[in-house]
């Protein structure tokens, strides 16, 4: 072995015996260092695996009974033995330092985040004493995939035009709570009496949150966001396209706190190039700042998205022009920021908020990892819901809380199971489709056994993957065990008749047509977004969704593939924004490039999303044959479709043909008129009371549910007349 370096100088331990230069054993202990060159890789550029400094501390002992040092292949074992040994601890010595570090910059920034609100009157003083034009540098950050160069300059000093609040406010539509929540609100206990206006109220709350300002921010808006959770979401300010005739931007910058800046403006230049040398184009984007309002310590953070890159930067100290500069595009990028510019976005929190929103949000799906829901999970997702969503789910307690498992023979089939687990997943679905169920199962007899079919997936509370049937009393036993608060909604007798009538036809479809197909990942997303922004909670955008879902596009294929390598799953808007296109499937093609086959064809992202998605679109099954090429279904879209085969749609005008179950939402099938509506729907299990809102009120009718809107928490607005021909 060759002798040890470190510091430029060789270190040999005094060896036993005559040995020279052999490697000595040292109280039983062997001691090495081990000292790599090391590289830095260069942003933007191609580099080599980095190479790190290694050092191995005490090595377990290599000594045999005899007290000589083992030699040969004895040795070598022993030595690798011992080294994954170290490595493992030095995994955890850096784990445990990464942890350390995380808390001590949270701490840094919980004091900076003070000190800036601290520093106004020295913030006063600091641009007295420093004058204007006094020379500021520059700074330079180089970014992986645009090589962006900021320079700092001096400022052109416009002076801010505050927008008030209740000017914003009527914009939105927030003018007043009153049509929010429906006065027709029903919540259902156990027993199965109604509970009515307790929807009314808890919107009525939800929206004196939402609209209430945080932490001082004037005059600027609060947007209808939660108080702590998904305030990570930035707001869209506009796109700056690389034209120099194009005008300038301006925005008055909107806050959950004080902004730092009262206004902002942008302005991108010409496009340069081709460069003579490679071909490639450059753009200049141009931020102005007036002086901020916040001391020197404040700052603002934004985003600047296209569908192939993206940078973060905040934006601080005295007024100036921040020059971002993009390098290195391709004729295609190029185009891109010629039609669509780069897509402004700007994070309404401060850094230290960040990452708490990011965290508290993060907390909401804590449930998702386990077997039951634990406790403070569901508080916490069931207080997301009261506050946000208007949905009141209170504790059960006592005889109501029963589980009450109706017997099968009152079970009949096509009747519907509304469930909501509080696990931040479903919660998630009916904040963002104005739910009462985050998950939809409906009854089916095959020869006369009793089963509960839907579209699945597995997970850590579920067995059982793909569309499936399970016996009732089997699944009612993995439901309960799953943490479901479940709703039965018996079909009304008409419907109960007509169903009964096709039954034995609707068990052949669903074992032909549907089991063992995978859940509907593939138009999952296309179930609720009908309009764009309208289906999305301020201040998300449909830009930030379009540019997000290229950027993260080829991470998260890789992700899934190496978190299901058995199970190939699609990806969750490709195929359908291929279907779109009128491209063929499978395809390899990626979200950036699927947005510039539209691009090329005068189609924005907003415009695929408003085309319906289609009952008799068949997407490709897995290349490993682990489930079947076919028709693709989440839990609701599958209920609703055999619904469908039931005949319930074919008194629509235009048949059934003109009714898209891949338009639905859990919502929208609670909302058909085809329960019994004599009793109030029943509990069955569950910790939390559910609640349910226009059930059984809607006749079905051409093209329904095309066009919904469904912003947070303004569902109501599905039943304006204006909207009603296509909702």
């Amino acid at each position: 072995r060759a002798p040890s370096r470190h510091g430029g100088a060789t270190r040999r331990h005094g060896a036993r015996g005559t040995g020279e230069g052999k490697e000595a054993c040292v109280g039983g202990w062997r001691w090495g260092f081990r000292e790599a060159s090391a590289t830095r890789a260069v942003r933007g550029a191609r580099s080599t695996r980095p190479r790190a400094l290694s050092l191995f501390g005490c090595l377990p002992r290599s000594r045999g009974q005899g007290g000589e040092c083992l030699e040969g292949p004895a040795r070598q074992a022993r030595d690798a033995m011992a080294l994954r040994v170290a490595r493992g601890r030095a995994a955890q010595a850096v784990l445990t330092c990464a942890l350390v570090l995380a808390l001590v910059a949270a701490h840094a920034c919980a004091a900076l985040g003070t000190l800036g609100d601290e520093a106004g009157a020295l913030g006063e003083r600091w641009r007295e004493v420093e004058p204007r034009d006094a020379p500021r540098g520059k700074r330079v950050w180089r970014h992986d995939a645009a090589r962006a160069t900021l320079v700092r300059d001096l400022d052109a000093g416009l002076p801010p035009e505050p927008l008030p609040l209740a000017e914003y406010a009527r914009a939105l539509g927030f003018a007043s709570a009153s049509g929010v929540a429906s006065a027709q609100a029903v919540g259902v206990h156990a027993a199965g009496g109604p509970r009515v206006g307790a929807a009314t109220t808890a919107a009525a709350a939800a929206m004196r949150r939402l609209l209430a300002t945080d932490g001082g921010g004037g005059e600027h808006e609060a947007l209808p966001m939660p108080a702590e959770e998904w305030r990570m979401i930035p707001e869209f300010v506009g796109s700056a396209r690389a034209d120099a005739a194009a005008p300038a931007l301006r925005w008055n910058v909107s806050s959950y706190r004080t902004p730092c800046y009262s206004w902002t403006a942008a302005r991108m230049g010409a496009l340069e190039g081709p460069a003579a040398e490679d071909g490639t184009y450059s753009a200049t984007l141009t931020l102005e700042t007036p002086e901020p309002t916040g001391g020197p310590l404040c700052g603002d953070w934004y985003a600047m998205l296209t569908t192939t890159g993206w940078h973060v930067e905040r934006l601080g100290g005295r007024a100036g022009a921040h020059t971002v500069r993009w390098e290195g595009l391709s004729a295609s990028e190029a185009d891109e920021l010629r039609q669509d510019g780069v897509r402004l976005f700007h994070f309404q929190e401060d850094a230290r908020h960040l990452v708490s929103a990011t965290f508290e949000t993060l907390l909401l799906f804590v449930g998702v990892l386990t077997q039951p829901v634990d406790s403070g999970t569901a508080a916490r997702n069931a207080a997301f819901l009261r506050d946000y969503v208007g949905i009141d789910m209170r504790p059960r307690a006592g005889e109501a809380a029963r589980t009450r498992v109706p017997a099968e023979a009152d079970v009949q089939s096509g009747d519907y199971f509304c469930i909501v687990r509080l696990d931040g997943l479903d919660p998630l679905i009916m904040w963002g489709t104005g739910s009462y169920c985050g998950h939809s199962v409906m009854a089916l007899r095959f020869g006369g056994e009793l089963y509960i079919v839907e579209s699945q997936t597995k997970s850590n509370y579920w067995p059982t993957n793909f569309v499936q049937r399970t016996p009732y009393a089997q699944w009612m036993a993995q439901a309960q065990a799953a943490s479901y608060n479940v709703l039965h909604l018996r079909l009304s007798a008409s419907h109960a008749k007509l169903f009964a009538q096709r039954e034995g036809r609707i068990a052949e479809v669903f074992a032909n047509e549907h089991e063992g197909r995978l859940y509907g990942y593939v138009n999952m997303l296309f179930t609720f977004l009908d309009l764009g922004n309208e289906n999305l909670p301020s201040p998300a955008d449909w830009r930030l969704v379009a540019c997000g879902f290229a950027l993260i596009d080829p991470l998260l294929d890789r992700a899934i593939a190496r978190a299901s390598p058995d199970l190939p799953i699609p990806s969750l808007w490709n195929s359908a924004l291929s279907k779109r296109l009128g491209l063929q499937l499978p395809n390899d093609l990626e979200t950036a490039a699927l947005l510039k086959v539209a691009r090329e064809r005068n189609l924005t992202f907003l415009d695929l999303v408003r085309m319906p998605e289609q009952d008799d679109w068949e997407y490709p099954g897995a290349p490993n044959g682990a489930y079947p090429a076919g028709l693709a279904s989440v839990c609701d879209t599958f209920v609703c479709r055999m619904w469908k085969e039931a005949g319930f749609f074919d008194g629509v005008e235009g048949g059934a043909s003109s009714v898209q179950c891949t338009e639905f939402t859990p919502v929208d099938l609670t909302e058909l008129a085809v329960f019994d509506t004599s009793a109030e729907p029943k509990q069955v299990m569950g910790d939390y009371e559910m609640m349910l809102r226009h059930w059984s009120e809607v006749e079905p009718f051409a093209h329904m549910r095309e066009r919904c809107p469904s912003k947070p928490p303004l569902y109501e607005r599905r039943f304006e007349p204006h909207v009603q021909a296509t909702c």
